[in-house]
């Protein structure tokens, strides 16, 4: 029993064994069956994988930071990597569906350089806005610094308007003043005018009867002058022997030594300003009046010195001797002669222009009466007008003319002008007159020298 129970048990075992082996074998059969497909489906699933990552990226710290955000966030790789995407295309081209290439070339539109970041392409635009907006408050502050400057020039220029209309104004009411007064002095000028051209008629008038009255005269003169040169004619050839005698020597003599400076080499004689003699006039000496004799042919011989003025007092003169005989010298009571010298003439002088005669440094036209009267009083003869008679003429300082006044000065200014225009044309034609004469012609100086010997 206990054999046939082990038996049965082995044959028990055995069945077990078998049907385990068998399952077993089954069971391998399956999980071969189910290795090979779940293989088969990884290689499919890496396969797929590789689309979204690769093998050798999973295991990139950068992926593995991306996988541990979207695992945070309870989202897949994949998943977190397109939300982020649609969020940054949002963010960048407003557009969530742009791709890269599409955002790229917008991106370059907006003026992003293809190299350049959106980041530093954002901040130098943000720099760029700040300095515009910088510019944009200077702007500002000088746009309305100049709308004050603007203001304010508007009011001085409104003032300045105010001030040069208020002066237009006052000027209009002076100009018309001017004008009434311009067209009372052309009224008057023209009344002028009128009566000068009739006074000029007149003047004609009676220059040319005086004209024919004065040739009429001539012709009488004339007439007469040739009885009187035949008479004078007759006159001459009788009385020829009388005019070839000799006047007394005593009417020869002009005057005497007086005085001698011998250290001068000098002599005063008894002539003075009173007998109107002049420095540097000359005398001849003698020893007494017979020896002033003529000699055959009418000629005086010389006398024994010759000497000449150089210093003249009221009644006496000192004079240099320029020349005396050797052995025979000049001594006091010689007699003087000068054949051309005549105490009695009276020179004739014509005085015109500004004078100083006061010294006070201003030449005026009225002290012109002062050195008439000096010369009156020294003995000779005052005239107005240049004739033959004038021996000196006597010019000052030439009279000042201003310039010349326009047309609408007032008609006094103009008269003055006219007045001291004439005086300075009479004062050229003098000078000239004078020169084309040889008269002599005296400035105030040598008047004095003439009249005082000084």
């Amino acid at each position: 029993m206990a054999r046939t129970s082990t038996s049965a048990g082995m044959g028990i075992a055995v069945t077990v064994l078998g049907v385990v082996a068998f399952a077993l074998f089954v069971t391998s059969v399956w999980l071969y069956g189910n290795w090979t497909g779940t293989k088969e489906e990884l290689n499919n699933a890496e396969a797929s994988m590789s689309e979204f990552v690769r093998s050798d990226e999973r295991n990139r710290d950068d992926i593995r930071r991306v996988a541990d955000l979207a695992s945070q966030q309870n989202q897949s790789v994949v998943g977190y990597f397109n939300e982020s995407y649609r969020n940054v295309m949002t963010r960048v081209t407003g557009s969530p569906a742009d791709t890269p290439e599409q955002a790229n070339e917008r991106l370059m539109g907006a003026g992003v350089p293809e190299t350049g970041s959106v980041l530093g392409a954002l901040r130098d635009n943000a720099n760029s806005i700040s300095t515009l907006e910088r510019r944009l408050a200077d702007a500002e502050a000088a746009r309305s610094t100049a709308e004050q400057d603007l203001l304010s020039e508007r009011e001085r220029v409104a003032s300045i308007r105010g001030d040069f209309e208020a002066q237009l104004a006052a000027m209009t009411g002076q100009l018309e003043q001017y004008r009434q007064e311009v067209e009372s002095y052309r009224n008057g000028i023209n009344q002028t005018e009128a009566a000068m051209d009739q006074r000029l008629e007149r003047v004609r008038n009676d220059a040319a009867n005086n004209e024919a009255r004065l040739a009429s005269t001539v012709e009488t003169l004339q007439r007469d002058l040739l009885t009187a040169q035949d008479t004078i004619g007759k006159l001459q050839a009788e009385r020829s022997r009388d005019l070839l005698m000799p006047t007394d020597e005593y009417a020869l003599v002009d005057g005497e030594v007086i005085g001698l400076s011998p250290a001068d080499n000098a002599v005063y004689i008894s002539l003075g300003r009173k007998n109107k003699i002049r420095l540097g006039m000359q005398f001849n000496v003698y020893t007494e009046p017979t020896a002033i004799q003529p000699n055959g042919d009418g000629t005086y011989a010389a006398g024994k010195g010759f000497i000449e003025v150089i210093r003249i007092e009221g009644e006496s003169a000192l004079c240099r001797i320029l020349n005396e005989l050797p052995g025979n010298p000049i001594i006091r009571g010689d007699v003087i002669a000068n054949p051309i010298y005549d105490p009695s003439k009276t020179y004739t002088f014509l005085v015109y222009g500004n004078f100083d005669v006061n010294g006070d440094g201003r030449s005026t036209p009225l002290e012109r009466a002062d050195l008439r009267a000096q010369i009156v009083e020294w003995g000779g003869r005052v005239t107005d007008e240049l004739s033959g008679e004038v021996d000196f003429l006597v010019l000052g300082d030439r009279p000042v003319l201003p310039p010349q006044p326009d047309a609408s000065a007032p008609l006094e200014i103009q008269q003055e002008y006219i007045r001291l225009n004439r005086i300075s044309r009479r004062y050229d034609e003098l000078l000239d007159r004078a020169s084309s004469i040889r008269l002599p012609v005296l400035n105030q100086n040598r008047l004095q020298t003439l009249l005082y010997g000084r």
